[in-house]
């Protein structure tokens, strides 16, 4: 049985049924690129991150993921944080500055608009769950996790739920 096949029947059987499984790629791409053959893959995830810029074409790689057979729902798991440095790799350029919850909330509606069956947010200090105890990744704005669950996009996100949920199925 070859490991990914091995894993998903793992967990079917630690939860007790078929849980819903997926798999997060590195940034700019889809699970589809390497997974789009497997069997236990019931959900596409795509990351469209924080190396792409502002406005990464995340409704491209959705409408690039419908047209794979077999057919599945893409869930944009990864789009950019807020106050995560803008393409921060191979070498940040400060003046590229950081993401807003305005850059959140474009690329979080542009995602569920395109067809993507759902998306996250995300802080970049609260996914490294930052305190003065542990050291920092990637240039924060925040040095406490506590302090960034109070950020604006955290809020706002609900919004998005809530026009969605509005409308009929």
């Amino acid at each position: 049985i070859p490991i990914w096949s091995a894993m998903s029947d793992g967990i079917d059987e630690g939860c007790g049924y078929k849980a819903i499984k997926t798999f997060h790629p590195m940034g700019g791409h889809s699970s589809s690129k390497w997974l789009r053959d497997e069997a236990w893959l019931d959900i596409n995830m795509l990351q469209s991150g924080h190396g792409g810029g502002r406005d990464v074409p995340v409704w491209k790689m959705i409408e690039e993921d419908y047209k794979l057979t077999p057919t599945r729902p893409t869930l944009d798991g990864e789009p950019n944080y807020e106050d995560h440095p803008v393409s921060p790799w191979p070498t940040w350029d400060p003046s590229n500055g950081y993401f807003t919850d305005y850059d959140v909330r474009k690329q979080l509606y542009r995602s569920v608009f395109a067809g993507g069956c759902g998306v996250t947010y995300g802080h970049h200090s609260i996914w490294q769950m930052i305190t003065h105890r542990r050291a920092p990744i990637t240039f924060p704005l925040i040095f406490d996790y506590k302090i960034a669950m109070q950020r604006p996009g955290a809020s706002q996100v609900k919004y998005l739920k809530i026009l969605m949920e509005s409308r009929p199925y």
